[in-house]
């Protein structure tokens, strides 16, 4: 049975990165892999709000497309978004797997990430 926050005293060093004990405190001052701690850091470094983004010779240049670019412009931002819900969705569903506190927070952030690019092509379409 999968646990939100298991009792048990568990070493997180002697931990694999997938089926393990389940996850217990998240701990970020004992790390098995350094290298999640820089991955997670600089992710945050590039987190950004899809409305930042102003869509508006954008907008202009859209409507001086032909029908055929529309559509070709149109059908990739709808393939885009269906790939990053699909991604998103199949991140979260592998970290109920992790047993690496440290991998886990990078999962939860990429997914994140995903997200927002869902959501800059809502915006570009909203636009």
């Amino acid at each position: 049975m999968v646990t939100v926050l298991n009792e048990k005293n568990i070493n997180p060093l002697t931990q694999p990165l997938f089926l393990g004990e389940p996850l217990g405190t998240q701990r970020y001052d004992i790390l098995k892999y350094p290298i999640f701690e820089e991955l997670y850091n600089n992710q945050e470094e590039f987190r950004w709000r899809s409305e930042e983004v102003s869509l508006i010779k954008d907008k202009n240049d859209y409507f001086s497309l032909s029908d055929e670019e529309r559509f070709v412009f149109d059908s990739n931002i709808k393939f885009q978004t269906l790939g990053d819900s699909m991604l998103s969705r199949s991140i979260g569903a592998l970290s109920n797997f992790v047993t690496n506190t440290e991998l886990e927070q990078c999962m939860h952030t990429w997914a994140n990430f995903e997200i927002i690019h869902s959501r800059s092509y809502s915006w570009i379409f909203r636009n």
